[in-house]
């Protein structure tokens, strides 16, 4: 994600949240994790790319990390969360205070 907001195209294994964010082809490549011919493949592929075919994926990796991740939209996500959580019944899930240990322990 920070690679596209940097506008650049990224090589990922597909595992997580990539395959919703990275467009194998579009906004660079993805390969299946362990798979070294996958890796292979996706270099050899961007290394035989244009610098001008590399920065038009890479501002379209751009558009959509920002389109998808706006922070205003996450930050609205996030607080609509926090809104629609309920306090724990009292006594549970609630922090105690510290108490004093019973034993002590001698320094050296």
């Amino acid at each position: 994600m920070e690679a596209m907001a940097l506008r650049r195209p990224v090589l990922t294994t597909s595992i997580a949240a990539s395959p919703e964010l990275v467009r194998s082809g579009q906004t660079g490549w993805l390969f299946p994790a362990g798979s070294l011919d996958g890796m292979e493949n996706a270099l050899r592929e961007c290394l035989s790319m244009s610098p001008e075919e590399l920065q038009k994926m890479g501002d379209a990796g751009f558009e959509r990390v920002t389109r998808r991740h706006d922070i205003d939209f996450e930050t609205s996500k996030l607080a609509a969360l926090f809104r629609a959580a309920k306090p724990a019944p009292q006594g549970r899930g609630t922090v105690q205070p510290a108490t004093q240990p019973t034993t002590s322990f001698q320094t050296f």
